[in-house]
């Protein structure tokens, strides 16, 4: 099916041979402790990203397009706090968004979540892909407005588990779209990271201002920023890492 696909998307024949050489009749050996086992042959696998995504691009274009009934409006003018810009009927703008694509995972958006769901079912089966029904779960957006409530969303029968948030590659995302549980688990991070130097390095008096500084940056500063272009901050956020970093600051010019 794979390799129809690449025909399909106009992939070079010589291209999608070489791809097929490394999936076709493959054979592996395990090896440990100076020792190899015999060759056998590898008949399930992951493949590799890349194809992977080609062949889910596939299976979503597949799907009904009326399903899709959820825009974004953005603006790029304006305060950033001041959501009320974003009400304006002019100098804003709607996306239209079906799916969220990050790596190799996906996640629908909608509002009718069991239709989008049953017709996903549909089309894995007609490309041969089986749905994991315990890594399947609803995430249901909670706004100041109103929460949308689809009530149980069914997969092949089996109800499918509502989660309030999130955690992937290390970042943790709520349904209230709010960092603060976020932001105290980087600033508990970030404490860590700078308790676990203050004998070595904070409270040593020979070494220099500049040496710490370097190192504070280098080693402290990013635990608290790793992803923080994603974040949503207001006020409250920003006090809070000030407060950490001036205190960060004062220990170390106490020595």
């Amino acid at each position: 099916m794979l390799w129809k696909l690449l025909r399909r998307y106009s992939c070079p024949q010589t291209f999608t041979r070489v791809l097929r050489s490394f999936h076709d009749d493959m054979t592996a050996r395990v090896c440990r402790g100076g020792g190899c086992s015999d060759s056998f042959n590898v008949g399930h696998g992951v493949i590799a990203l890349n194809l992977f995504t080609i062949f889910l691009a596939a299976v979503l274009k597949s799907m009904p397009e009326e399903l899709g009934d959820l825009y974004i409006r953005t603006r790029s003018d304006g305060d950033l706090f001041n959501l009320r810009r974003f009400r304006a009927k002019t100098r804003t703008h709607e996306l239209f968004i079906k799916e969220l694509l990050f790596a190799n995972d996906s996640a629908f958006v909608t509002q009718a979540m069991q239709d989008l769901v049953i017709a996903f079912a549909e089309a894995s089966k007609k490309f041969v892909l089986t749905i994991n029904i315990k890594k399947t779960e609803v995430w249901i957006e909670d706004t100041r407005d109103t929460k949308i409530n689809p009530g149980e969303v069914l997969l092949n029968g089996t109800p499918l588990a509502e989660i309030e948030q999130f955690t992937h590659l290390g970042s943790t995302v709520t349904n209230t779209g709010k960092i603060d549980e976020e932001l105290s688990k980087w600033i508990q991070a970030v404490a860590s990271a700078f308790g676990k130097l203050r004998d070595r390095l904070w409270n040593q008096r020979g070494i220099r201002l500049k040496t710490k500084m370097k190192v504070y940056r280098a080693i402290v500063l990013p635990s608290p920023l790793y992803s923080s272009e994603t974040w949503t901050l207001y006020r409250r956020h920003f006090k809070r890492l000030n407060l950490v970093q001036q205190m960060h600051m004062y220990r170390i010019l106490k020595y």
